[in-house]
């Protein structure tokens, strides 16, 4: 009796301490998108515009099957991402920074916590919030944060259905939770998230080499049925919806011609190398420690058997992962995420035996202090180094552009070919007009105010000599964008170029 209340009692301090270390991890994961929010913004260089086109589909024109962008190009991605950018402009009303990025700060705060419960339980708790803290303070991650890209959902995706697969290979039973998990990955990025989050399974085949045989077990067809229902299903409704054209657009273009050809036309394999490079770079300081947790695992494994195949899963989810991603023709940087966490796992049970010797009160210092450093790191590098590129520039300039149209009333105002930023600022991101509809608006007596990106372009187009250029920015240099109208105003408003 005593020794079931003992029981009990560490039962529950363990799950207090795990629920502290989820509140602290994602405490540190909203101050991190604080510091990215606060920062000046950069909507010029990323995949804001093509994101922000399919939310609007979706929330006001009803497209949730398979919403498309500003000049009605189809996704190249499952919806997923653009679904709950969309549930959250529902939510606050309207879309903004925040809704954009919505999916990306969610999938990394679960991510955090996945991570850290996973480390604590198959390793230690030290293991398990040292690797939390390594996975947050990743540049890589950091970056994909102030991003509106697929990959922090594809990866959160792939770790669920990974931790899934080894707790039925653990215990024969509940496969339905792993395909439950891929069937995030796949609507977020496609099948390959199932095979990424299977590739750890071969530590099954490990362990029998060894002579330590445990095999799978357990039913697999209802899952592979729920999974094929939902999946299969959405992409059935697409192929009603848009005529099979998602078809081309989706497997043959972006699967099957980023996995062969790639950018640029290379062949498969060439710069099998980057990869592992981009790792190296992305997930440092972390990823030396990585490597060797790797060789330890390799040479020295566990004594215990659940955690010796918990190495062994882990490693072979790592080593298939980035053979695929060598393998393949696509090797942008971002490609790597779903590995950082597998990465994260590793490096914090190294962290965690370097800091074995020292006392919990110093281990808790240790950690206070990595974590205002990691802040304060990223607030430079956010607020001051990223403060000063060409996209904030343009984006401020967007900023002021939209408002200057407000002031002088240049309105209603018809886009052919404006800046997402612009737009945004706008508070209107309807689809663009296409600029031939833009001239013939022109040609009226009527007065018009069209947006485009120099009046020279307008007027190459269509001839007209008796177009005014209203507003310009910049007001030196090639213009970004112009008010053209076919009435002259009273004054011509410039802006100048932010120095």
């Amino acid at each position: 009796m005593v020794q079931e209340q003992r029981l009990t009692k560490t039962t529950t301090a363990m799950r207090t301490r795990s629920w502290k270390g989820t509140v602290f991890l994602s405490g540190l994961t909203i101050a991190i998108f604080a510091v990215i929010m606060t920062a000046p913004l950069d909507l010029m260089q990323g995949n804001e515009d093509r994101m922000a086109g399919f939310t609007y589909d979706a929330v006001h024109n009803g497209n949730w099957i398979c919403p498309v962008d500003q000049v009605g190009n189809l996704p190249t991605k499952p919806p997923l991402f653009a679904w709950l950018s969309s549930l959250a402009t529902l939510v606050t009303g309207s879309l903004n920074p925040f809704t954009l990025y919505f999916p990306a700060v969610l999938a990394t705060l679960l991510l955090a916590c996945v991570v850290y419960l996973t480390g604590t339980k198959f390793f230690d708790k030290r293991s398990g919030i040292l690797a939390g803290l390594a996975l947050l303070f990743s540049p890589g991650m950091i970056k994909q944060m102030d991003a509106c890209r697929h990959d922090g959902l594809f990866a959160l995706g792939i770790s669920l259905a990974a931790i899934a697969a080894f707790h039925s290979w653990m215990s024969g039973r509940n496969w339905i939770w792993f395909w439950l998990a891929t069937i995030i990955a796949t609507l977020t990025k496609g099948p390959l998230g199932l095979v990424l989050a299977a590739g750890g399974l071969i530590a099954v085949y490990w362990e029998k080499r060894s002579g330590e045989s445990f095999p799978l077990r357990g039913r697999q067809w209802p899952g592979i049925i729920v999974f094929l229902l939902i999946t299969g299903g959405w992409f059935a409704l697409a192929c009603w919806q848009t005529n099979g054209a998602i078809i081309q657009k989706m497997i043959f273009q972006e699967l099957i011609g980023h996995a062969i050809t790639g950018k640029d036309s290379d062949v498969v394999s060439s710069g099998f190398y980057k990869p592992a490079l981009t790792f190296l770079g992305n997930f440092a300081p972390w990823s030396l420690l990585v490597g060797l947790g790797l060789w330890r695992i390799w040479k020295k494994p566990s004594s215990d058997s659940t955690e010796r195949r918990f190495e062994r899963f882990l490693f072979c989810w790592f080593v298939l992962g980035l053979a695929l991603f060598s393998l393949a023709a696509h090797h942008r940087s971002r490609l790597i995420i779903p590995l950082y966490p597998v990465g994260a796992l590793l490096a914090g049970r190294e962290l965690a035996r370097l800091l074995s010797s020292i006392s919990p009160r110093r281990f808790f210092q240790t950690c206070t202090a990595v974590t205002v450093a990691g802040l304060i790191v990223v607030a430079v590098d956010q607020h001051i180094v990223e403060g000063k590129s060409r996209g904030v520039v343009q984006t401020e300039g967007m900023r002021q552009f939209a408002q200057t149209v407000r002031d002088n009333h240049y309105l209603p105002l018809t886009k052919t070919d404006a800046p997402f930023a612009f737009q945004f600022y706008l508070n209107d991101v309807r689809p663009l007009t296409p600029l031939n509809l833009g001239i013939e608006l022109l040609q009226k007596e009527k007065p018009v105010f069209v947006a485009v990106t120099s009046l020279e372009k307008i007027r190459k187009r269509s001839g007209l000599t008796n177009l005014y250029e209203l507003a310009r920015w910049p007001q030196t240099g090639e213009s970004l964008l112009s008010i053209v109208s076919n009435h002259p105003k009273v004054r011509t408003v410039a802006l100048q170029r932010r120095k």
